[in-house]
């Protein structure tokens, strides 16, 4: 199966939502070869944390995600068709439970997932993207009305550049550096 939950992803649907969400998890940005993240930065490939972080750590989760990358470029088509496999279980799944299906494709990477998106208008596809291209072909309402972008702000964005994306509706996010020090004895 491609995709798959997290703990991140299971905060947003904890039991008080109507929710049922999966994502696809690539190796980040070019760890398996291929890039995957067209428009990333070089503050945000030193900061990714996608291969670092939850059940990431262990070997067997970097392994499957790396396989899982070069799985779809080097066989796209045997790829696109478990992918689209797993997202027709993943409706199944919400159709029973009676909750709203929600995939994100892009939880390590920042591809154009568009024409598998269009084949699932019962279904709600999220992502974040630092592709201005695309942010502002969903800003222009020229993405499926299933599809909602956040943009990915990096070190490399203006302030003018993010104030036109939010004057235009649109939703940006930006990582902050920050010291955590745990609760204090």
């Amino acid at each position: 199966m491609l995709l798959r939950t997290n703990a991140k992803l299971r905060k947003s649907t904890d039991r008080t939502t109507s929710f049922l969400t999966s994502g696809l998890t690539l190796a980040p940005h070019t760890i398996s070869g291929h890039s995957v993240c067209p428009g990333s930065s070089h503050g945000c490939r030193e900061s990714c944390n996608m291969l670092f972080s939850g059940l990431r750590v262990t070997p067997a989760a970097r392994y499957a995600a790396i396989a899982q990358t070069l799985w779809l470029f080097q066989d796209r088509e045997s790829f696109m068709t478990q992918l689209n496999h797993d997202i027709g279980l993943h409706l199944r799944r919400a159709e029973r439970a009676q909750l709203t299906p929600l995939i994100r494709l892009n939880m390590a990477s920042d591809l154009d997932w568009v024409e598998t998106i269009e084949k699932w208008p019962q279904i709600t596809f999220f992502d974040y993207t630092k592709v201005r291209s695309r942010f502002e072909r969903y800003l222009n309402r020229k993405l499926p009305q299933n599809y909602f972008l956040t943009f990915s702000r990096s070190e490399q964005h203006s302030d003018t550049l993010i104030e036109s994306y939010l004057k235009r509706g649109g939703n940006v996010a930006q990582v902050f550096d920050i010291h955590y020090h745990g609760p204090s004895g």
